[in-house]
């Protein structure tokens, strides 16, 4: 399918929507924890428009897929908000670490480890449990004695989860539950459910390259 069969079958006003919706939270996240250095943030604003544009695209594609698993009644994936350019879904009663279980993950990670492979990971911070998308960059799984994997933003973990750079942080297994929570943003305190944080637009693309509902397999960053 070539990009003008592409957008006549979901429409430009879609992928307008979309754009507009990642071009407003990105300038608005620059805008408040951007770069000093202004070369630096030049170039993160020339390169903008190429990652927003990648960004929609995969977007509707995703929804594509899921709209023709539903007519063949498989599994139809999180549902696209085109507005806000994010996904909904039932979020759960409690945050996904409450079912961690380090044995399994281990094994888990032993099995299909591999460098590129994305992960969900749970983060406290001031009484909030968040669940973010990362991905693995280094492996280390035979030099150390228990193994450890390393991962983009948040640094080395043990095979079981446990975090080795940044405290109060949890590496899950990638399951239906904990992907959902990554993807949609959901978000917990003491108190029970919060209000869905926005992804980045990093994770976005690192969302678009999941294969639902397993995620053994490592998928190239959309063109």
């Amino acid at each position: 399918m070539n990009q003008a069969d592409f957008l006549s079958g979901y429409g430009q006003s879609q992928f307008a929507e979309l754009c507009n919706a990642l071009y407003e939270r990105e300038l608005h996240d620059l805008s408040w924890n951007g770069p000093d250095n202004a070369g630096f943030l030049k170039r993160r604003l020339a390169s903008l428009p190429s990652y927003v544009k990648r960004a929609s695209h995969a977007l509707l594609r995703l929804e594509q897929t899921r709209v023709q698993q539903h007519q063949d009644g498989g599994y139809q994936g999180l549902l696209l908000d085109v507005q806000n350019a994010s996904w909904q879904g039932k979020q759960a009663a409690h945050a996904p670490a409450r079912k961690h279980q380090g044995e399994k993950l281990q094994h888990w990670l032993q099995k299909n480890a591999a460098l590129g492979l994305v992960m969900p990971v749970q983060v406290e911070h001031q009484q909030l449990q968040s669940v973010y998308l990362d991905s693995i960059d280094q492996l280390d799984l035979e030099t150390s004695e228990a193994g450890r994997v390393h991962l983009n933003r948040y640094g080395w973990f043990s095979l079981d989860g446990r975090p080795l750079d940044e405290a109060g942080a949890l590496l899950l297994k990638p399951t239906r539950q904990s992907m959902t929570a990554a993807c949609c943003g959901h978000q917990w305190s003491v108190a029970g459910r919060k209000l869905p944080r926005t992804l980045s637009l990093r994770e976005v693309l690192l969302a678009t390259t999941l294969q639902w509902p397993r995620f053994t397999q490592v998928v190239p960053l959309p063109a």
